[in-house]
């Protein structure tokens, strides 16, 4: 007869494996630990990824991955760690013999085990694999940033959840004066990888002027913990730097037709002034509906140019 201990034991096993499964709708589900290194393997590995299964356990995730993702796999199991779930985010995998093969990673923690991480892959579409991927590498301008997230919140929208938008600015200034460009370039490409691990849907990460970024974040992460977590990154390459943010609730204006214009306008002051023109209320509060144009096509900002009278629109 079995130990009853074990038994629950197992069972709980399979229950929290089962939950993840329900959770994820995932062709593969994988078990790390707190290291990352891989405890256990379900579903269809080779199909996705060109592996065995039975080559992964006591591999870590990070070593799966093609080497320029593997800083961000590795930030995604620190987020997984302070926020108990991540969602989407693309990652390209190395396949023995074959071009890397990007895939949809998303993680939870362990509702029922201690230090135990769910982490899910999907299949990307092959139509998403060539663009989505370049453009999320580095941060992108203002433009293309309000344009992908416009799109995004109308999804989100549909979804009924409420992403807001983080800013952040961080200052590499005395980084780049006591180290050099080269220095202050990899501190500045290990900060972009965090961010692109928080952001959410496997958004890109926006760059509005020298050392400030904007992103998506949905509903459940805490911006306050990924400025730590930056300082933190920049701290291990040596480098103590100054990070400031502030978070924007767009959630009244995800349906509107022009959130992409309204979010530019609100970044083009982000870059021209700081966090502090930008730091207090809404989106709807920064910008108000233009009243030359019909159907809500056009918007300018509330407050002007210091020192002129043209708007920020």
């Amino acid at each position: 007869m079995s130990d009853p201990q074990s038994t629950i034991a197992l069972l709980t096993e399979q229950r929290d494996r089962f939950v993840a499964f329900a959770f994820a709708a995932a062709e593969v589900l994988l078990e790390v630990n707190g290291e990352g290194r891989i405890g256990f393997v379900a579903g269809g590995v080779r199909a996705l990824i060109g592996l065995q299964p039975s080559t992964l356990p006591g591999r870590s995730l990070q070593e799966l991955a093609v080497p320029g993702d593997r800083f961000l796999v590795g930030e995604h199991l620190v987020r997984l760690r302070q926020s108990t779930r991540a969602a989407d985010m693309i990652v390209g995998f190395e396949v023995a013999g074959g071009k890397p093969l990007p895939a949809l990673v998303s993680g939870m923690k362990s509702p029922q085990r201690d230090n135990v991480f769910h982490i899910t892959l999907r299949h990307l579409p092959l139509v998403a694999r060539g663009t989505d991927r370049q453009i999320l590498i580095s941060p992108v301008a203002i433009q293309d940033f309000c344009a992908a997230a416009s799109d995004m919140g109308r999804q989100a929208a549909q979804a009924e959840e409420k992403p807001k938008l983080a800013l952040y600015e961080i200052d590499l200034g005395l980084l780049r004066d006591q180290q050099g460009a080269e220095a202050a370039e990899q501190v500045e490409t290990d900060l972009v990888q965090s961010m692109r691990a928080w952001a959410a849907g496997s958004s890109a990460v926006g760059r509005a002027g020298q050392g400030r970024y904007s992103l998506l974040m949905d509903e459940y992460s805490d911006p306050a913990v990924l400025a730590l977590r930056l300082r933190e990154v920049a701290k291990a390459r040596g480098a103590e730097v100054e990070v400031g943010s502030t978070v924007l609730d767009i959630s009244d204006a995800l349906e509107d037709e022009s959130l992409s214009l309204m979010l530019g306008s609100a970044l083009r002051r982000f870059e021209a002034e700081g966090l502090e023109s930008v730091s207090k209320g809404t989106l709807r509060d920064l910008v108000v509906p233009s009243t030359g144009r019909r159907g809500g096509a056009g918007v300018v900002m509330n407050a002007k140019r210091k020192g002129t009278k043209e708007s920020w629109g």
